[in-house]
């Protein structure tokens, strides 16, 4: 387990049942539509973490696989409840992480519900760009955001 300043960071094998009830309205709803899949999801993530802060989950993160050759490797979020109310020192534990995955992977992708204003906010914050719509399913659409070294 790694600790700086009053972020905890653990790296894990699988989403336990503590964390899933610890999780914010957003991602309780797309762990609902990814629980049954969840097999296959961590089949395809090459690390998971969960950040805690005053050991409460604030945060799972999630390196997976990209299908997209050259692309880079594709993160994904899921905020807790906890998360707003210790912003800071996630926010700076977060940048500084995404920085050194854009080194080692040249660039970062992440997708984020197109209903999801504030998913889109907070992806921009750390520098994140657009790059247009990428997929649908039955029950969102979600688009592409890339980040690049050239643009830290």
């Amino acid at each position: 387990m790694l600790t700086l300043a009053t972020v905890k960071v653990k790296k894990v094998k699988e989403i336990t049942n503590e964390i899933v009830t610890s999780f914010g309205a957003h991602a309780q709803g797309e762990w609902q539509l990814i629980a049954p899949h969840a097999k296959f999801l961590y089949e395809v993530t090459r690390r998971l973490w969960v950040l805690s802060v005053q050991d409460e989950p604030a945060c799972v993160i999630g390196l997976k696989h990209n299908t997209l050759l050259g692309a880079g490797t594709e993160i994904y979020f899921m905020l807790c409840k906890k998360f707003n109310s210790h912003m800071r020192p996630l926010s700076r534990f977060i940048r500084r992480a995404l920085r050194r995955l854009v080194k080692v992977f040249g660039s970062v992708t992440v997708k984020i519900d197109q209903d999801f204003w504030v998913g889109e906010k907070f992806v921009k914050f750390f520098g994140f760009q657009c790059q247009g719509k990428v997929c649908s399913t039955q029950t969102a659409s979600y688009n592409l955001f890339e980040l690049r070294a050239s643009w830290l």
